[in-house]
């Protein structure tokens, strides 16, 4: 499900909620913070200590003493409780400005090894990366890990070496004259299992690590790098450092790492000088043979550097006029296949910098898909459902879906969610049939129906075309969800209509998954429902938002009917503001792919704008938050609604469920002087199932298909005293989805509705002290685990129990009398001493649903006031 991780002040720091297991209370213990001069010394968290991470040489943390750590990532291999900890370690002592260094630390098995110079390379000058805002500190996100799966490989030699892996990341290097000027390269290290415990070893780790392109003249830089491999768990998505469509993005890659490894492919794109002012961009790759002969303590070497072949339709892509085609910097990959967005012009004249304009260059997709049989890859074959002349004027422009940017979006699905095909979705702007560009041309959304094995491909276009109006499909809002079975995908996005007056309309489709081997794949014709409008048109008002309910998807989605997904989107009805819901339910008997939907009146807001922000060019609102409300495909949803419309906003919390115990009401404090901090809404559903069927049309097994939710945690922050005075308190209800028990709207809450919530932040004084705020929420099987940040420290709360309707399930103060009301028991987790934590970040495992298990909270920590250093401690399920 997607979710969200705060910040004081409602800056938002990023969004991840996470599919996990939930951790139990330990009994018989106390959480004590001591404001004197002595360190903390409680320890109860359910998992490694802190201690256990400070491997650095004074044992006070996980980075070296005397230098400002800037940055940290955590690479997990899977749920298999192994890890990398990278971060960026600086002896300029701030941010931005002076060197930088990359460091690591392995971990294992609830061990962390000692830090490790990770940026040391014949060729490198320690500047690691020179970015858009004049800086050369260096960020994480420029870093990938390729781990060496072999477990099962039938090469011993490949099997040898599992457990090892490949660390990719980019630098500037040294310019030593002539042919070599500046420019930023991509380095690679080995880390060898079999010697991580030894220190004469370098803990596994090569002493300099290896450039890997070669191309060393001024302004060749290395600007986008990734992987391609059945590694890879589903989506992986890269980008570089450029500017795109207007908008600066760091550095950085999408991906999860896990499955078996039978191939590791690198690729790169790099900036050729063609010589005077021109430059060509183009797709480099490697392979890493898992298989290669000799001492398995030997590293990986790559192959000689190959490009990947891309389509030109007449363009130049060799010599002198090679700029006339470029490569784009963002990339997806899935196992073996990889999409790259390619800019032609055959006058000779194009600049391509940021893909983003419409001009006469033809911009499209293309896949390539690596032939596992041999050593190359199979020739590129076009998303696009025309094919474009480089030699006319006229304009084609293909696009990623994006979403909330490049690295949040999402649009493929194939095998790892156990289907036969690939289904890959874009948007288009296509010639006009004659080639004459027109102004009503307008962009189409296409999905593509792929062959994961060859990278054969068929399209079709999903979307309506109103040749009067110009109703072109933005890739910023689109949204595709699969079904937990993995029988059907529902995708939904934004396009104008033309009934009367121009307004954004929500359009749905559909398409049928291929599971059946014996059946084969389903022609996209048959397996495609077209797209269809689905909101009642309201002359002069748009759709603002859309959002599906949380947790859809594969295996590890919940769905209480695996036929039903609810799409939830914002709409005025001219005056006032309006949360509406519209129920789709897809039909598997036929042959052919067909679903039905119904819309509904989830609530009206007095305040127009209020129930959204107004924003209309993302998907969801973040002003409401919807699950499976545990039965029957129903739900329940959270909403903000502004309940005094004369003088200020007074913004309060609802909550409506449907079918069973259906009602709604206001479900924060009921009291005017609490307001509510927009922003802090999360709403998650347990349990997790992890167990799919297949369909069946007589039914039978409709219950194993089903994962209802049986709990839904509410948390929200909301005023502590009054809306004036004060910072905010964390609280929380819990929502019971059985009938068994007589329950009422008011009464499935727990505390129920006659009761103020439960506050699962710690007291404060009204002093002006920050407000608590969420890092980050874990969803277990029995509740939920939080962790949250309040008075310059890291807390940790959990929920079991949950299912007793008498219990509040969350962490209590042991002094509690029967009869007292529930107080909060937060377990401290930086308690190694009173030095603030700051900058906390959470990092699930991969590649599973049970995300809990092993995950990382990390944090940094200028311990006596001196340079940052970084600390963390492993979540282990098993000590619950």
């Amino acid at each position: 499900m997607a979710g969200r991780r705060f910040l004081t002040l409602a800056l938002i720091v990023g969004l991840c909620v996470l599919s996990a297991a939930g951790c139990s209370r330990r009994k018989g213990r106390r959480t004590t913070i001591n404001q004197g001069d002595s360190i903390f010394t409680t320890d109860n968290f359910p998992g490694t200590s802190v201690q256990d991470g400070n491997v650095a040489d004074d044992k006070r943390a996980m980075s070296p003493a005397g230098d400002e750590v800037v940055d940290v990532e955590v690479f997990f291999n899977g749920d298999r409780d192994v890890a990398m900890v990278v971060y960026t370690y600086s002896d300029a002592g701030g941010f931005f400005g002076g060197a930088s260094n990359l460091y690591v630390n392995y971990y294992e098995g609830g061990q962390f090894h000692p830090p490790v110079h990770l940026s040391r390379a014949v060729d490198y000058n320690g500047a690691p990366y020179d970015s858009d805002f004049g800086s050369n500190a260096y960020f994480v996100e420029d870093v990938s890990v390729a781990w060496v799966n072999t477990d099962n490989n039938d090469s011993d030699l490949a099997e040898d070496r599992s457990g090892d892996a490949l660390i990719f990341w980019r630098g500037e290097d040294f310019d030593s004259g002539g042919g070599d000027g500046t420019d930023l390269a991509l380095f690679y290290n080995y880390f060898d299992v079999s010697r991580a415990e030894s220190a004469g070893f370098n803990y596994g780790f090569l002493d300099f690590s290896i450039r890997i392109d070669a191309e060393t003249g001024s302004g060749e830089d290395v600007t986008t790098h990734g992987l391609i491999s059945d590694g890879l768990c589903g989506e992986a998505r890269w980008t570089g450092d450029d500017f795109y469509n207007g908008n600066p993005d760091f550095p950085g890659r999408n991906y999860h790492w896990g499955d078996e490894t039978s191939e590791i492919i690198l690729f790169w794109r790099e900036r050729v000088d063609l010589g005077g002012a021109d430059f060509d961009d183009i797709t480099f790759w490697v392979r890493f043979p898992l298989n290669q002969t000799g001492p398995s303590e030997d590293p990986l070497l790559p192959t000689s550097i190959d490009t990947i072949d891309i389509l030109t339709f007449g363009a130049s892509n060799a010599g002198t006029d090679a700029e006339e085609s470029r490569v784009d910097q963002n990339y997806i990959t899935y196992n073996f296949t990889i999409w790259q967005r390619v800019a032609t012009d055959a006058s000779g004249t194009a600049t391509f910098d940021d893909f983003g304009s419409v001009g006469s260059e033809d911009v499209t997709i293309q896949a390539s898909t690596f032939n596992t049989s041999g050593t190359d890859f199979f020739s590129p074959v076009l998303m696009h459902t025309g094919t474009p002349d480089s030699t006319d004027g006229d304009t084609d422009m293909a696009d990623f879906i994006q979403q909330f940017g490049f690295l949040d979006g999402h649009c493929v699905y194939g095998p790892d969610e156990g289907i036969l095909e690939i289904v890959f979705f874009s948007t288009e702007l296509r010639d006009e049939p004659a080639n004459a560009y027109v102004a009503i041309n307008s962009g189409s959304l296409v999905l593509n129906q792929m062959d994961p094995a060859t990278g054969g491909t068929s399209q079709i276009i999903v979307s309506s075309d109103d040749i009067t109006i110009t109703d072109s499909i933005s890739p910023y809002t689109f949204d595709v969800v699969m079904s937990r079975n993995g029988d059907y995908l529902f995708f939904a996005w934004l396009q104008d209509v033309d009934s009367g007056a121009t307004d954004r309309g929500l359009w749905v489709g559909h398409y049928r998954t291929s599971r059946d081997p014996d059946l084969g794949v389903l022609a996209v014709a048959s397996a495609t429902t077209l797209g269809v409008n689905v909101n009642p048109d309201v002359d002069g008002d748009d759709v603002n938002v859309f959002e599906f309910q949380n947790q859809l998807g594969y295996l590890c989605g919940q769905q209480s009917d695996a036929e039903v997904m609810n799409l939830f989107y914002e709409q005025s009805d001219g005056g006032y503001d309006e949360l509406n819901v519209v129920r789709l339910t897809a039909d598997l008997v036929p042959a052919f792919a067909s679903f039905s939907f119904t819309d509904a009146l989830v609530t009206t807001d007095d305040d127009d704008d209020v129930i959204s922000d107004g924003d209309t060019d993302e998907v969801g609102g973040g002003y409401y938050e919807a699950t499976d409300s545990g039965d029957g495909g129903n739900f329940f949803v959270a909403f903000f609604r502004d309940i005094d419309t004369v003088g200020d906003t007074d913004e309060q919390l609802f909550g409506l469920r449907t079918g069973l115990v259906s009602g709604s009401g206001e479900i924060d404090s009921n009291v005017l002087y609490r307001e509510l901090d927009f922003g802090s809404l999360i709403v998650a559903g347990t349990p997790l199932s992890d167990e799919i069927a297949d369909f069946d049309s007589d039914g039978d097994n409709d219950d194993e298909r089903a994962s209802p939710n049986q709990l839904i945690t509410v948390l929200f922050n909301e005023s502590e005293t009054t809306e004036y005075i004060g910072a905010d308190a964390i609280r929380t209800r819990t929502v019971h989805t059985d009938d068994d028990s007589g329950l009422t709207f008011v009464t499935m809450f727990e505390p129920d509705l006659t009761e103020d919530p439960f506050q699962l932040s710690r007291p404060q004084a009204n002093d002006g002290t920050p407000s608590p705020f969420v890092i980050d929420l874990l969803i277990g099987n029995g509740g939920v685990v939080v962790y949250f940040h309040q008075e310059d420290h890291t807390y940790f709360q959990s929920q079991d129990d949950g299912t007793d309707h008498d219990e509040i399930g969350w962490l209590l103060a042991d002094d509690d009398e029967d009869d007292a009301p529930a107080a909060t028991d937060p377990i401290l987790v930086d308690d190694d001493d009173q030095d603030p934590s700051t900058l906390e970040y959470v990092f699930p495992t991969s590649c599973t649903c049970d995300e809990a298990h092993g995950s990382f909270i990390m944090w940094f920590k200028a311990l006596d006031s001196g340079p940052t250093r970084l600390q963390g401690r492993v979540l282990d399920s098993d000590s619950n």
